[in-house]
């Protein structure tokens, strides 16, 4: 039986803890002009178009998401796991801040 090894960077990040000792990840989330992990390019026009848009739900605490690109861009409340916190551009590259859930029912308060 052959093994096949398959490398893959899903998200180029860091973990910390904020002011208040709550872990926080920060990396990249998105690349202009460069293929992502769902094999799309993006020109950096749209991008930045999108990413100010992005704001104001990150604004309102509403900029969840779900693991592994699910099928909808509809964000399904029982699969969150995580809230971006910050995004804003390095050059052509999207860089961020999200808290991650560990579990949405325990962790869901710190969204409001």
């Amino acid at each position: 039986m052959k093994s096949l090894l398959i490398e893959t960077r899903l998200f180029e990040g860091k973990l910390n803890e904020d002011e208040n000792g709550v872990v926080l990840v920060k990396g990249v989330l998105q690349r202009a002009d460069a293929q992502n992990q769902n094999g799309r390019v993006y020109p950096k026009e749209i991008l930045e178009r999108e990413v100010e848009k992005y704001q104001q739900l990150i604004k309102e605490k509403r900029a969840l998401g779900e693991l592994d690109h699910p099928e909808s861009s509809v964000v399904s409340l029982k699969n969150v796991s995580h809230n971006i916190r910050e995004c804003q551009w390095n050059g052509g590259i999207v860089t961020g801040k999200h808290y991650p859930y560990r579990d949405w029912e325990t962790d869901r308060k710190s969204v409001v």
